[in-house]
């Protein structure tokens, strides 16, 4: 199912990059495999070769990080 959401997406939006993080990614191969093949099944060819799945462990720095760069954009907007 998290194969074809993210097919979804690349046929709808075209991003170059979509990226996976979280606690699920512990699984490693057991996630990574299925969902590239689901992706690889069901988004359109030519968008396909434009998007790059991302696999990332990131730790709890990262998110803490990301919440400070929305705060910091917005007060110096």
């Amino acid at each position: 199912a998290l194969g074809l959401a993210i097919a979804n997406l690349i046929n709808l939006l075209n991003p170059l990059r979509v990226i996976l993080t979280g606690e699920g990614l512990r699984a490693g191969p057991l996630l990574s495999g299925p969902v590239t093949a689901a992706v690889d099944a069901h988004a359109l060819g030519a968008l396909r070769g434009g998007s790059e799945v991302l696999f990332h462990s990131w730790g709890d720095e990262m998110w803490a990080r990301g919440a400070a760069t929305i705060v910091l954009r917005r007060i110096y907007e």
